[in-house]
């Protein structure tokens, strides 16, 4: 079978043109470090994760890579993208939070997840909680930070998703809820 150089040529740049498009519509806002400060083990070979953020989108981008997750959030206030082969979408169980600041969110769809979210602590901390697991991750003051405070639910469904570093628990916690601390490096 022949090949065309010509015609490969014309297909790879109108991919990479329709590529440089969508890229183009969001405000690359860079890289962050999910990081625990107390690993599971001595010897994990990973205690973080690495995430890219653009405005309204969160994805993984190593040790995992960007296929593993990524999520947007739509004008609706709900999360679509996909994890592997999975198809994910997240809304918001009410347009507003609980008189605590707490936004409620669940899988539409045949998932069965559910998680929460909430900016504590003059917006330094966001609390996830999911299942029998919470997480406390420490912000800064960075675009990154602010967009994390505008769209908690990308980075919440994260680690709903079990995509956060394993960590030991903290003081306090027991076997009905495993309470970890995570900061952002950069």
């Amino acid at each position: 079978m022949k090949r065309h150089p010509e015609i490969l040529s014309a297909a790879l740049l109108a991919i990479a043109l329709a590529g440089a498009g969508c890229s183009a519509a969001r405000k690359d806002l860079g890289e962050v470090q999910v990081k625990t400060l107390k690993p599971m083990t001595s010897t994990q070979r990973f205690d973080y994760v690495n995430f890219h953020l653009e405005e309204g989108r969160v994805f993984v981008s190593s040790p995992f890579t960007p296929v593993d997750f990524d999520l947007v959030a739509l004008d609706d206030g709900c999360l679509r993208g996909n994890s592997g082969t999975r198809q994910l979408y997240y809304c918001p169980v009410s347009q507003r939070p609980d008189e605590d600041g707490t936004y409620h969110w669940r899988s539409v769809g045949s998932d069965l997840a559910a998680f929460s979210t909430k900016i504590k602590d003059g917006g330094r901390v966001l609390e996830i909680d999911a299942t029998t697991f919470r997480a406390e991750l420490e912000l800064g003051r960075t675009p990154v930070d602010a967009q994390i405070r505008k769209h908690p639910g990308l980075i919440g469904a994260a680690f709903a998703r079990g995509l956060f570093p394993a960590s030991k628990d903290e003081e306090g916690s027991d076997s009905l809820h495993h309470e970890w601390k995570y900061v952002i490096a950069r």
